[in-house]
């Protein structure tokens, strides 16, 4: 490519889109961290100081605006903004390097339209889990070996639909998670694991297709 464009060598990568990359050629992997975005979204939101909590949501909790935990006051417009603008970033930490806050940050963003005082303290615990977490990093490869896990929560909330979650390692790594509201009402437990069973099948098969792949690379070099 140097001979069409002029490119600058920058070395071996080590930041991408906020999320700092540390390899580790010896034991074939990479880790990834947020720990300064997550330093800045609590700056941001004036959470710098909080009291650091160990888990991203209270266990058992029920935030369904007719829970009798749940109070009747609604944020007022800028607070709403405010509490949509933290869902927005948190999803970010979600997707790219954190698959510990996704259930607690999918489930306090079915509340947008219009969220109460009791889904803003909520979603300031997680802020406060990210605080005491935020040197946590996702660390990828190791080996090739395909690992998958799945399970699904049946009609454990009020409109009934179970809650699918899963995730897949390659190696030592996390490489693709999920935690989310089943598009059907089951009937029964053993029927909610299917429905999270029968997508995740297709992606097994391919990541098992991709490990096929590699193995006879290595063998052919």
């Amino acid at each position: 490519m140097n001979q069409h464009f002029e490119l600058v060598d920058l070395g071996g990568i080590n930041w991408l889109l906020g999320v700092s990359v540390t390899r580790n050629l010896k034991d074939k992997t990479v880790a990834l961290g947020q720990q300064a975005y997550i330093e800045h979204i609590l700056a941001h939101f004036g959470l710098s100081d909080a009291c650091p909590d160990v888990t991203p949501m209270e266990p058992g909790a029920d935030y369904h605006p007719d829970s009798p935990g749940v109070l009747p006051m609604l944020l007022t417009p800028a607070e709403k903004t405010t509490y949509c603008e933290m869902i927005g970033l948190l999803m970010y930490c979600a997707t790219m390097t954190r698959p510990d806050i996704t259930y607690a940050m999918s489930t306090l963003s079915q509340f947008l339209e219009a969220p109460r005082s009791t889904h803003m303290k909520a979603i300031k615990c997680i802020f406060c889990y990210l605080l005491r977490t935020k040197k946590l990093k996702l660390i990828l490869g190791g080996n090739m070996t395909v690992a998958g896990f799945l399970d699904a929560d049946w009609a454990s909330q009020r409109h009934r639909h179970s809650i699918s979650g899963f995730t897949y390692f390659v190696g030592l790594g996390t490489i693709s998670w999920s935690t989310k509201k089943q598009p059907i009402v089951t009937l029964l437990s053993t029927e909610s694991k299917y429905v999270t069973l029968m997508p995740r099948r297709i992606s097994s098969g391919l990541l098992e297709q991709h490990q096929n792949q590699q193995a006879q690379w290595h063998t052919q070099q």
